[in-house]
């Protein structure tokens, strides 16, 4: 396998006066991945669905696939401050993401290891194919956002919130299978498994040996807009901070598509959400040293574009997973409490507990049936997580600061570590229709409930970073990652 990865970065501010300051980012990422999968070189893969026992033939996949996707995300924002009360904000944004697969040649063959005998697959037309596939996201998004203190005074505060969020975002998808087939079983043989491409030859073509069967492009159309207004109440007392806030929001999906392994080819998808999403957060200073912090909130997970559009994607490993166009969003409910230590600036320790409760939960399950294809489902009326996560700063060593001439010297060291410990169980659904007559189920095993699919039990990531201060400024960090095993899907 092969990657070159390309970006740059342009970040600029503007200072129109002390009052008044706009900001620039954009950011460009070009990546470039080329893999070559093999499976079954020597004898190990047997499919008795392609050949018969007694024929001795074992099977061989070799799967090479080009994968370029750019990136770009552009973003203006300004900040703007109208009174010594007022401040107003606001960000516009233009993403745009283009995903191709321009090249992907895939072959299936039937060989013998122990001798010279390769034949092509034989089952169906398209297992020797080459295809390619494009994705491309358009998206507009932004906010305005503008903040008044009506009483900012040492023992108490009161702050005012109100805003707009906009975004618009359009997904193309096009997808284009050629496959190539013999006229009839080892009218061609391969010389061997490392030489595939010699016999795919315009010759052999035109001698009618070999024989294209080219599909129909599959296509999905994607359209998310989401609308909302909020507003925030955030009240200083003493050692309290109380912030209430409440959203609204408007959320519509639609999914039009055109794919050739459902019945009729075309659907569509529309959904449409409109809720409210309350929310609290309640500070309690004990002492200069120690906080404790309690948060309340509702959210929503929407479901994405590809979880929804139908098409059938292959993996290099030949697992096949499909949208679901009758996927409905998530809504959560979480809650959280934590306590803070801050040993000094730039330090920190805290503990927090966490519960989700997560109503009709989305998981990747593997739909019934002999084809074995993986899906998205509501397949539960809801999901519980519970947690501990504990996480530190720590400064292991600090650089000595000359406060005459404001420079440092020596060298700092610093330890940022994360733990999180997770419980999680959803219950496994049986729908049926109104009239009680039976249409699917989620449960297997006699199993009622399981663990929540994606999820890890044990979260860990921490990372070592030194630096050195001054006119030459160095950087550098050692991160280490690690998340428990997960269900892959249910």
């Amino acid at each position: 396998n092969k990657r070159v990865i390309n970006s740059g970065l342009a970040d600029l501010t503007y200072f129109i006066n002390e009052n008044h300051k706009l900001k620039s980012s954009t950011f460009l990422i070009s990546t470039l991945t080329e893999s070559v999968f093999e499976g079954g070189r020597n004898g190990e893969a047997t499919i008795f669905e392609e050949t018969d026992p007694a024929e001795g033939l074992f099977q061989f996949i070799r799967d090479q696939n080009t994968r370029q996707t750019k990136l770009l995300v552009s973003q203006l924002m300004g900040t703007h401050q109208l009174g010594e009360n007022n401040t107003l904000e606001w960000a516009g944004a233009y993403n745009f993401v283009n995903a191709a697969e321009p090249n992907r040649i895939r072959n299936e063959v039937n060989f013998d290891p122990d001798g010279d005998f390769v034949q092509l697959g034989r089952t169906g037309g398209f297992q020797q194919r080459k295809s390619k596939q494009n994705i491309e996201d358009n998206e507009y998004n932004g906010y305005l956002k503008d903040q008044i203190r009506l009483i900012d005074e040492d023992s108490k505060s009161f702050q005012i919130t109100l805003g707009l969020n906009y975004r618009n975002k359009e997904r193309d998808f096009v997808s284009q299978f050629v496959g190539v087939e013999e006229s009839s079983v080892n009218s061609i043989n391969p010389p061997s498994i490392d030489n595939l491409g010699s016999i795919f030859q315009q010759s052999n073509f035109d001698a009618g040996l070999l024989q294209l069967n080219i599909l129909r492009p599959d296509f999905y159309n994607g359209k998310l807009e989401s609308q909302a207004a909020f507003t925030d109440f955030n009240v200083g007392l003493d050692r309290w901070n109380f912030n209430v806030g409440l959203r609204y929001q408007k959320d519509m999906i639609d999914v039009g598509y055109d794919v050739g392994n459902i019945p009729g080819r075309l659907g569509v998808s529309n959904k449409e959400y409109n809720n409210v999403y309350p929310s609290a957060n309640i500070k309690y200073d004990i002492n200069d040293k120690h906080a404790l912090r309690f948060a309340v909130s509702r959210t929503i997970t929407l479901p994405e574009f590809k979880e929804i559009a139908p098409f059938e994607y292959v993996s290099q490993t030949g697992q096949i997973t499909r949208g679901n166009p009758d996927l409905d969003a998530s809504k959560d409910l979480n809650y959280d409490l934590k306590w803070e230590y801050f040993p000094s600036n730039g330090q920190l320790v805290s503990v927090a507990a966490f519960y989700k409760e997560i109503s009709d939960p989305i998981n990747k399950v593997q739909d019934r049936g002999s084809a074995g294809v993986f899906s998205f489902f509501n397949s539960g009326e809801k999901a519980e997580v519970y947690g501990v996560e504990a996480e530190t700063k720590l400064e292991l060593l600090r650089p000595v600061d000359d406060f005459e001439d404001g420079s440092a010297s020596g060298f700092g060291l610093d330890l940022v570590f994360n733990a999180t410990r997770m419980w999680h169980t959803q219950d496994l659904k049986e729908v049926r229709a109104d009239d009680g007559t039976f249409i699917r189920t989620f449960r297997y095993k006699g199993l009622t409930e399981t663990d929540l699919q994606g999820a890890s039990d044990w979260i860990l990531n921490t990372s070592l970073n030194f630096s050195i201060p001054g006119e030459n400024a160095f950087d550098a960090s050692l991160t280490a990652n690690y998340a428990s095993d997960k269900i892959f899907a249910l």
